[in-house]
């Protein structure tokens, strides 16, 4: 039970930091999509990649899914954590070339 609240507390702030970065609800919500049904399922042919990533990857770790080789539960987490700083970092330096009004 734990892990799934883990994986939603990780994964909420991917998705605010993609909205943020593309602005655009529809196209962050099928953006998400294409990128977990489609990007990410397609890398499963490399392993050592796939299981870095932000959708599928890293929260399989985390849950603990035997999909073969996935990262700890710890190293999962700080994966997670990163995708989503990284997401937030971009967003802030795009707000700073963005037009508010």
């Amino acid at each position: 039970m734990w892990r799934n609240v883990a994986v939603a507390a990780l994964l909420a702030p991917l998705g605010v930091a993609v909205g943020a970065l593309l602005r655009n609800q529809i196209a962050t919500v099928i953006g998400l999509f294409v990128v977990g049904l489609g990007v990410e399922p397609a890398l499963s042919a490399a392993p050592d990649v796939a299981r870095f990533g932000p959708l599928l990857g890293a929260p399989n770790g985390i849950l603990g899914v035997d999909h073969g080789a996935l990262l700890a539960p710890g190293l999962a987490a700080i994966v997670c954590i990163a995708w989503a700083a990284s997401a937030f970092a971009s967003a802030a330096a795009l707000l700073h070339c963005r037009d508010l009004v």
